[in-house]
């Protein structure tokens, strides 16, 4: 028979705050049918069967947060190689060196 918990329990079990578990449910890594249900408007029963597979599987988020790839990363965007935002203008343009600026604008 399927084991229930209420978030209270599950967040002792898998030392979690309840506001994790919440936002867990609301970024839908948590899906409802597969590991939660909701035999109220209010409550929220977690299946702790399917709990104990996601606690097993790889985290891919904690991955990329702490170790970002080149794409996340500004300085590395290979489309922008300068700053990165295609709207914003590169480091050396408008550079007091650059004839186009107006010098008179420098010393204000």
């Amino acid at each position: 028979m399927e084991e229930y918990l209420t978030t209270e329990e599950l967040s002792a079990r898998i030392k979690y705050s309840k506001q994790t578990l919440y936002n867990k449910i609301h970024d839908e890594e948590f899906v409802l049918g597969e590991h939660y249900v909701k035999p109220s408007r209010k409550k929220i029963l977690f299946k702790w069967s399917a709990i104990q597979v996601w606690l097993e599987e790889p985290s891919s988020s904690e991955d990329t947060e702490d170790n970002p790839t080149d794409e996340q990363t500004l300085g590395d965007n290979p489309v922008f190689p300068d700053n990165g935002h295609p709207d914003e203008p590169s480091r050396e343009e408008n550079s007091p060196k650059d004839p186009q600026f107006p010098l008179s604008l420098i010393n204000i």
